[in-house]
Parts: C-alpha cells; structure tokens; sequence
C-alpha cells in the first residue's frame, strides 16, 4: 500500500505531498514517522492507494513507525485542509496548522 504524506515543516519549498510504502495497518488521519533526507520527520497520512504508477516508484522509501492508534483528524477535516489550500492558495503547513491538535 502507498501513502501521500505532508510532512509537518515551515519551508514552503518541501511543502507538498511526498508519497511512501505502507506496510502497516493505517488510516488517514494518522501520524506517522518518516525518513526524510538526513533526519527523521512526523507526517500526517492524507491519502491512501493500493497501486501506485509515479515514475520513482523505485525510489520510495517506507514508512518508520506508526505514532497514532486512530486518526488524530477525520476525512472531513482533511477535506476542509486541503479546501483551505486550495480556496485561499496556501501551502499544506497553513492550511493543516489550525485544524492539527496542539
């Protein structure tokens, strides 16, 4: 399974989706640990997909570790950030900062 991620950052050059292999069982909504260039970083899983057909399919990298149980955000609010993103043409950071708990 394969999962686009948002990286949690403040750098509008790396704020985009960054897709993974899954191996666990996840839902979107949860938090994840990642490997992200040298250090290790939390997503948050925004979609998920059985097959994935991207030419760096190769290159994707798995995901470390599973931080949640459940969902720390529903469907619905990941529907409204990526509205927001859209809506008001923002980045992931500052569409996903208000709805994220502290």
């Amino acid at each position: 399974m394969f999962a686009d991620i948002f990286i949690e950052n403040n750098f509008q050059k790396i704020d985009k989706l960054y897709t993974y292999i899954v191996k666990d069982d996840v839902k979107e909504g949860m938090r994840v640990l990642v490997s992200f260039g040298n250090s290790y970083r939390v997503g948050i899983i925004l979609f998920l997909y059985k097959d994935y057909s991207g030419e760096h399919e190769k290159s994707l990298k798995e995901v470390d570790s599973v931080l949640d149980d459940e969902p720390i955000i529903s469907k619905d609010l990941i529907e409204l950030g990526l509205w927001m993103k859209n809506r008001y043409l923002i980045g992931y950071s500052k569409a996903f900062s208000p709805i994220l708990p502290p």
